[in-house]
């Protein structure tokens, strides 16, 4: 069954499932990112000492003032500068890469009560296409409801199905971890730009989904649920795709942890995507829905969701 629909997941969603990937978590628990800031990393250092939030976007955003402060110390095009800044930042990824494999490098339990199971249950009737930015093996095993259907029949991923926009820590198919270059931090180019020395930073730099494929996905959709995204300036790439004046009688529904979080989510679409909540309102159906209350939540995602695949039908 093809739907056209498409379920975006964010951090939020493992976090959701009791995997413990936020950017605080990390910053807190990594002996790795201490072990290279005592070692002379001063951008490791910079995380450590500067870096606040509780999310990867902070963490993205961190790395783009760090950008921009070392171009103010050195000027534009210090090539040694640029290439101590490319180190550690490598260094970094490593750090961030043996985190994860230690946090949600193989299958979990999930909580039981989490929001995002029951919401799981809901989204798999439509056999739709995810698209993920996280790392872990957790979100296609849990999202996919373990069913085989993302999967070709030699087990590696249907990108028609599931795709890593920012790579994952584990191979299906090999049954063995990735390395750390595999996976994808830092800015976007557009609304992030650094000096083209610090080019590396950017995530159409390094190995990804081709992004050109990922908007074309996103483009063609009908329905959209958008899951534990903060819509961070980091992914506005994306989002902008996502969110704007073309789209017309499109379904969006879209998750956030408590009011607050909504308040936060909405505040970002309409300042990266250039687009006010009403107009979108306005052209089509937009539903932003409280995962606090997790059985209202569930009740009116599985009441969409039964019209929508009726509407499709007729």
């Amino acid at each position: 069954m093809d739907t056209q629909s498409m379920i975006i997941l964010g951090n939020g969603f493992d976090l959701a499932l009791g995997i413990e990937t936020r950017y605080s978590q990390f910053y807190a628990k990594s002996q790795e990112l201490r072990d290279l800031a005592n070692n002379g990393n001063s951008l490791c250092q910079h995380i450590l000492d500067d870096i606040k939030g509780e999310y990867w976007s902070d963490l993205e955003c961190g790395l783009y003032q760090y950008s921009l402060a070392i171009t103010k110390k050195y000027g534009i095009g210090n090539q040694d500068q640029a290439d101590k800044f490319e180190h550690e930042f490598n260094e970094l990824r490593t750090a961030l890469f043996i985190y994860l494999q230690g946090a949600a490098g193989t299958i979990v339990e999930a909580i039981n009560e989490a929001p995002a199971l029951g919401l799981n249950v809901e989204w798999h009737n439509l056999e739709p296409q995810y698209l993920t930015f996280n790392y872990s093996i957790n979100t296609a095993n849990t999202s996919s409801m373990n069913g085989r259907y993302i999967l070709n029949e030699d087990d590696s991923i249907n990108e028609n199905h599931f795709i890593y926009q920012h790579g994952s820590i584990y191979d299906f198919q090999a049954c063995q971890n990735r390395r750390s270059e595999d996976i994808v931090v830092g800015i976007d180019p557009i609304s992030q730009q650094v000096e083209a020395a610090h080019s590396f930073l950017y995530k159409t730099k390094q190995r990804l989904h081709d992004l050109n494929s990922t908007i074309d996905y996103i483009s063609k959709k009908n329905f959209y649920a958008v899951y534990g995204c903060s819509v961070g300036d980091s992914d506005a790439t994306y989002f902008r795709f996502l969110f704007n004046r073309y789209q017309h009688d499109k379904i969006f529904l879209i998750y956030g942890f408590g009011q607050e979080a909504i308040d936060s989510i909405k505040a970002n679409i309409e300042r990266i995507c250039s687009i006010e909540i009403n107009t979108l309102e306005a052209n089509n159906h937009v539903l932003f829905l409280d995962v606090k209350k997790v059985e209202e939540t569930r009740i009116i995602t599985r009441e969409v969701i039964e019209n929508y695949l009726k509407s499709i039908i007729i």
